[in-house]
């Protein structure tokens, strides 16, 4: 049987490497990441787009005004994006991962 081996700079020597997504749940929690970062930097983009868009308008009413709802889309997009982490860091709280203590296991079982 062949065994993987990983062998890091420096001679040091990894014997069965293991994969970071070994279940559902942490290829999903990784996919989260990902998903979280794109749209923390889309909106800062948008955010900044708009920025420069209101400062460099000129004096031009609709510039202005696209400026001003690229501003403000990219805000809102950040708070939907902040409540978001918010609630998956929650829930990741509420539901406990196998293994670890079950809140108010203390507590006795009346019949």
């Amino acid at each position: 049987m062949n065994k993987l081996a990983l062998t890091l700079p420096g001679g040091q020597t990894i014997f069965d490497p293991q994969s970071k997504f070994n279940n559902l749940g942490s290829f999903i929690s990784g996919l989260y990441q990902v998903v979280f970062y794109v749209a923390v930097a889309l909106a800062l983009y948008w955010l900044t787009w708009g920025i420069f868009e209101y400062i460099f308008a000129g004096g031009n009413k609709e510039q202005l005004g696209n400026g001003r709802k690229k501003i403000t889309w990219a805000l809102i997009g950040l708070m939907f994006v902040l409540v978001a982490f918010l609630v998956a860091q929650f829930l990741g709280q509420v539901v406990l991962p196998e293994g670890s203590k079950q809140p108010f296991n203390s507590l006795p079982i009346t019949k």
